[in-house]
């Protein structure tokens, strides 16, 4: 709202976030209710190879966005 770019204040970012990602992302129309699931009830995942970069990169979405609870296995450091 300072960069003058926004016209009116802004009360609940999340769901001003939440109406702009429905204009961005088409797929989120799709995965949305999926997400919304989730949330309310993470269950755990176990993602083998958990030293791996990608698979630590997904581990700190799913924990991020509140979706699972992931278990990693793997060989430890």
């Amino acid at each position: 709202m300072d960069s003058g770019v926004a016209t009116r204040p802004i009360a609940d970012f999340d769901a001003y976030i939440e109406k702009l990602s429905e204009f961005v992302y088409k797929t989120n129309l799709f995965m949305k209710p999926i997400f919304s699931q989730a949330r309310k009830e993470p269950k755990r995942v176990v993602l083998a190879e958990g030293e791996e970069t990608r698979v630590l990169h997904a581990t700190q979405e799913l924990v991020s966005l509140g979706l699972a609870k992931p278990i990693l296995v793997g060989v430890r450091a």
